[in-house]
């Protein structure tokens, strides 16, 4: 059974001060909660595993990195805060030609404050990973590969960042020129990939991501 009620009398409801004064408040309220009005919205805990998240603060931003800083309530239900760094994927490519050298650089790293042995590493923009790889090793070294092996990820820093970064072993390689940016101070460097091992367990090779390139190429002979 349905109801229809005269015309007259659904505009004499919606007319009045009352019932426009709820509809309007109403409408000014939830706009008010719109992130592109300027508005925030209402805060929601979640979990992260053990963890409680109260909220989240954004406290630095650029090109390659983010800190976030969250209000947390840690697995003994104390109240602390907790920083993390979301820093954009990477790759990282060990070239290895047929008489089984490799080919690392050797590069100045403002961070440390000194000149280290790395393999080719860069980031991720806005493309694949294996598109990255490639891209890395001819902007650094003018190195280009027939094949290309995809041996795994790794993830640095895990108690306070967020990041990863695709290893590849690239073979069967051609030279050109390099195409290094003006802030890059680096050279080439070939070595046996025996030689390049003997420096990883000697602690001469300390880049986390060519320790784990070099070890696992090996470990593939």
């Amino acid at each position: 059974m349905s109801y229809t009620l005269p015309l007259n009398y659904l505009q004499e409801v919606f007319s009045t001060e009352k019932t426009k004064r709820y509809f309007f408040e109403t409408k000014d309220f939830f706009d008010s909660l719109k992130p592109e009005q300027g508005g925030i919205l209402p805060k929601m805990s979640r979990k992260n595993g053990s963890w409680t998240i109260k909220n989240s603060k954004k406290i630095f931003e650029n090109d390659f990195f983010k800190v976030v800083e969250d209000d947390v309530l840690d697995p003994d239900e104390k109240e602390s805060k907790y920083a993390t760094i979301d820093l954009k994927p990477g790759v990282a490519v060990l070239p290895i030609d047929d008489d089984g050298f490799v080919y690392i650089t050797r590069q100045f790293r403002y961070a440390i404050g000194r000149f280290n042995l790395e393999a080719i590493a860069g980031t991720v923009e806005g493309e694949d990973a294996l598109t990255a790889a490639k891209r890395e090793a001819k902007e650094e070294l003018g190195i280009e590969a027939d094949e290309w092996l995809n041996i795994g990820r790794i993830e640095a820093v895990t108690s306070i960042t967020n990041s990863h970064a695709d290893l590849y072993l690239a073979q069967k390689l051609k030279f050109s020129k390099p195409e290094t940016e003006g802030t890059e101070e680096l050279e080439l460097v070939k070595l046996p990939l025996a030689g390049a091992h003997e420096r990883v367990m000697q602690g001469e090779i300390t880049h986390a991501e060519t320790c784990v390139l070099v070890l696992k190429a090996v470990a593939r002979k």
